[in-house]
């Protein structure tokens, strides 16, 4: 989902998570992915998923991503006649 406007951070903790490189990065890929698993965040940057769950935690703690709920599959209905 691509942002109409600009997103202008003027906090100085927000604006430090965001100097990392690699945190940087999953910003931007999230913002091409929209809502996104640490595993496609992951696939899209090249880097093991397991390097990754520091720099979410960072970006969590600054309130730059929040975690959503999985969406629920709605149930099966084959073998019910």
């Amino acid at each position: 989902m691509p942002r109409s406007s600009p997103f202008y951070i003027g906090d100085l903790k927000k604006v430090k998570a965001l100097a990392s490189p690699v945190r940087a990065a999953i910003i931007d890929v999230l913002e091409v992915l929209g809502p996104a698993t640490i595993v496609q965040v992951a696939a899209s940057l090249g880097y093991p998923p397991d390097g990754l769950y520091y720099h979410f935690g960072m970006l969590e703690r600054n309130g730059l991503v929040a975690r959503a709920e999985p969406e629920m599959q709605p149930r099966s209905r084959s073998g019910l006649i």
